[in-house]
Order: structure tokens, then C-alpha cells, then sequence
């Protein structure tokens, strides 16, 4: 069992993104298929009542390891659409223009970690590859 640092703002989204396939990290590549697999508002116990609460006080997730992770403030309208400017992942609305920015933090075989810093409090997305 891990434990992660979350506070989200908003709302659950599904994410698909792609990692690096070396053991020295690349940030600047994503290749692969990641995917968010469940919604953790479902989880009774493990996140607050509601999504709409002080960013100052984020809560403890615990988390399996083959479990995917992935807040973000609102639900991209197509995950599909991304673009990469260095080590940061843009998500990018019907316009291409990006609507979310995202700060790769950690990217390896297995995990990818996107972290997201606004007045509203940081978003982390956790990603597991499946």
C-alpha cells in the first residue's frame, strides 16, 4: 500500500497518455497506453464528501499499486488530443488550443506522474501503465 498527497478541485477524469519505454527517462516522449480505470469517489472512505473543498487541506490516498490515479480540474473533451512542450503535457481542447497543463514529474516504465499548480491548490495525476 502507498500513500499519495491528492487534492483535487473538481472532477474525476479519464486520462489515456503514453510513456517512455527506456530506463534512463525521456521526458520528452510518450509512448504506449496509459489509462485511468476507476473513479475514486466510488472508494467509500477515501476521499471527502465532496470535491469542492479547501485546497489547503488535502487528504491521504491509499492506493494498491496496480491501481491508476488521475484528478485533474475538469474533464478533458477528448483525452486524445495532447501536445508535448518539453517537460510539460498540454491537453488540448476541439481548437488545439490547451486548456490544461500539465508538469511531468516523474516518468518511467511504469508510472507517470503529472502535477498541475493553480490558486486553486496542486492536482497530481497518477498513472499506472496497463
Amino acid at each position: 500500500m502507498k500513500k499519495l498527497l491528492l487534492c483535487p478541485v473538481c472532477a474525476i477524469s479519464l486520462l489515456s497518455c503514453k510513456k517512455d519505454d527506456g530506463p534512463s527517462t525521456d521526458k520528452n516522449k510518450l509512448l504506449g497506453k496509459w489509462s485511468q480505470t476507476f473513479d475514486v469517489s466510488t472508494i467509500p472512505g477515501q476521499v471527502p464528501d465532496t470535491f469542492y473543498y479547501d485546497p489547503n487541506k488535502p487528504f491521504i490516498w491509499d492506493y494498491e499499486p496496480e491501481y491508476v490515479i488521475s484528478i485533474v480540474p475538469n474533464s478533458p473533451p477528448d483525452t486524445s488530443k495532447y501536445s508535448l512542450s518539453g517537460t510539460t503535457l498540454n491537453w488540448l481542447d476541439s481548437n488545439g488550443n490547451a486548456f490544461l497543463k500539465q508538469d511531468i514529474d516523474v516518468l518511467n516504465d511504469t508510472m507517470l506522474v503529472l502535477s498541475q499548480h493553480s490558486t486553486q491548490g496542486d492536482v497530481l495525476s497518477v498513472l499506472k501503465k496497463m
